[in-house]
């Protein structure tokens, strides 16, 4: 669930505040793998129970929770939940939980990506109209940003390595809890982690076709994802199965229906913000220490049915994990000449 005022997209970021600017000095770029990780986080732990980082990726899978937040004590982690998960504490009262885990710090790049990523905090701005960037090689671009655009760019480039080919469900669940799967295959290139482009602007590529329901299956679409919507529009195409013709998709983005998801979510549900950030006004907002999804691989567990985890109103709490991290805040307030769903 989402829970989102009417005027302002809040969207929260892993991403550990420093100080700093855009084009930093080199002193200040010379912090990455020292004071701050490779990525811009901080180094050190933390006294709430955030570990030092020791760029490692393994955790126990039988470790327990140390905590567990219920409708009843939610009053008392407030500091640490976000407004659409108090929101979910209210609405599910005596179903919803959060199981909250050891703090691991287990994301981990290439070491490429990560000089990458020194190199982009003394060279990689933001161009002009703050839609896109300049200078930036494949790697985080402002790994000591100043500025919630900045951020923001942050997370719509981040590493998910270059390709990769997924399998994966959606499901449609009614209030009863009963759900509607449609699978789909899908192969994506990060052409931002490319080292050699074809074009420059290209955020990331993907080709994907449904394998189920059966009245669905053999449709399919080809997505292009431009950096900066500024200078070109995302172009997409659709094999519509029952013309037996590729069509032109129209430009599903901001708070456009999905039509896979019988209208339940919006393109911006999809990674927080589904379109060119010219429609927003950015604030950077006082960084936090959220309990957030974190090393949730109970849930790639392919013994469960989705009968198991997939209840009405939120995944099975059972099968779900928490942790303590270091968050970025910012908000997207629209600006007056455009509408918005939420």
């Amino acid at each position: 669930m989402k829970i989102i005022n009417h005027l302002s997209i809040i969207a929260l970021f892993v991403l550990t505040h420093s100080q700093g600017h855009s084009k930093v000095s080199a002193e200040q770029a010379n912090q990455l793998g020292q004071q701050l990780t490779p990525m811009g986080a901080i180094m050190a732990a933390d006294p709430a129970g955030i570990p030092v980082w020791q760029d490692v990726a393994h955790i126990d899978s039988n470790e327990q929770p140390i905590l567990i937040i219920t409708h009843d004590n939610h009053h008392q982690h407030l500091a640490h939940l976000t407004a659409g998960q108090v929101a979910l504490f209210n609405t599910y009262p005596e179903s919803f939980q959060m199981q909250v885990f050891p703090s691991h710090r287990t994301f981990q790049a290439p070491q490429w990506v990560y000089e990458n990523t020194k190199q982009n905090a003394s060279q990689a701005s933001l161009n002009e109209s703050q839609t896109g960037l300049v200078n930036a090689l494949a790697g985080i671009p402002f790994p000591i940003p100043q500025s919630a655009a900045e951020i923001y760019f942050n997370h719509i480039t981040r590493w998910r390595g270059q390709q990769l080919i997924s399998f994966a469900d959606d499901a449609n669940i009614n209030e009863a809890g009963k759900h509607q799967i449609t699978s789909r295959e899908s192969l994506i290139r990060y052409d931002h982690y490319l080292k050699e482009k074809a074009n420059p602007n290209r955020l990331f590529s993907v080709i994907s076709k449904v394998t189920a329901p059966a009245t669905q299956s053999g449709g399919g679409g080809l997505v292009l994802e431009p950096l900066d919507q500024m200078q070109e529009p995302r172009t997409a195409w659709l094999w519509d199965k029952g013309r037996r013709r590729v069509i032109r998709a129209p430009n599903v983005s901001y708070d456009q229906p999905v039509n896979s998801a019988n209208a339940l979510r919006t393109a911006d549900d999809t990674d927080m913000i589904n379109g060119s950030p010219e429609r927003f006004d950015w604030q950077m907002m006082p960084s936090r220490l959220i309990y957030i999804p974190y090393n949730n691989d109970r849930l790639k567990d392919r013994s469960l049915s989705y009968d198991e985890l997939l209840h009405a109103g939120h995944l099975n709490p059972a099968h779900t994990r928490y942790e303590l991290h270091r968050v970025w805040v910012i908000s997207a307030t629209i600006k007056p000449e455009w509408r918005h769903l939420y």
